[in-house]
């Protein structure tokens, strides 16, 4: 698979077949794609990558989850850089645009609409084809994880931090 293989070329990450390991992730080919953040349950995480979650792209920010990496329109600092309309977004996926607290993440790279933790222009709104759910105050298009080759170098650093890879 392409996408774990973007982190073991870039990341000190490395996802083996699983024999004895006690932390893993299952993958299944459920109803959408998705995960838990990070390993919140004892061992098993489960990886959902359902129809239409085939690009590339989509598998690296899953698996960006999986490693806890939160989506980059979350951060605190987001607000300096993008312009969400809460009310183009569909009720019930508000959450994934929540900003997270300061207390709670990592900043030590620059905010990046690029990154592949990031969403694109018209994430779960009400009316993709007319309403915006964001968009960048610099008018950069911000595209979907699936229209991303994958990692940028924020991303790598991210993690690399995260897991403080040498």
């Amino acid at each position: 698979m392409n996408a774990i293989k973007q982190y073991h070329d870039s990341t000190c990450i490395t996802f083996v077949e699983r024999t004895i390991e006690k932390h893993y992730v299952v993958f299944k080919q459920g109803k959408g794609c998705y995960t838990t953040l990070g390993c919140v349950y004892q061992g098993l995480q489960t990886l959902s990558l359902g129809r239409g979650c085939e690009p590339e792209g989509t598998v690296v920010h899953e698996l960006g989850h999986v490693l806890g990496c939160r989506h980059e329109q979350s951060r605190s600092d987001r607000d300096s850089f993008i312009t969400v309309y809460e009310n183009n977004i569909i009720p019930a996926m508000l959450g994934q645009f929540n900003k997270t607290e300061e207390d709670e993440e990592i900043l030590d790279t620059a905010y990046n609409t690029e990154s592949i933790m990031h969403y694109g222009n018209y994430a779960f709104s009400k009316d993709p084809d007319n309403l915006k759910s964001m968009e960048a105050l610099d008018g950069t298009p911000l595209l979907e994880p699936y229209e991303k080759p994958g990692l940028t170098q924020s991303d790598i650093d991210m993690i690399n931090k995260l897991y403080k890879c040498p």
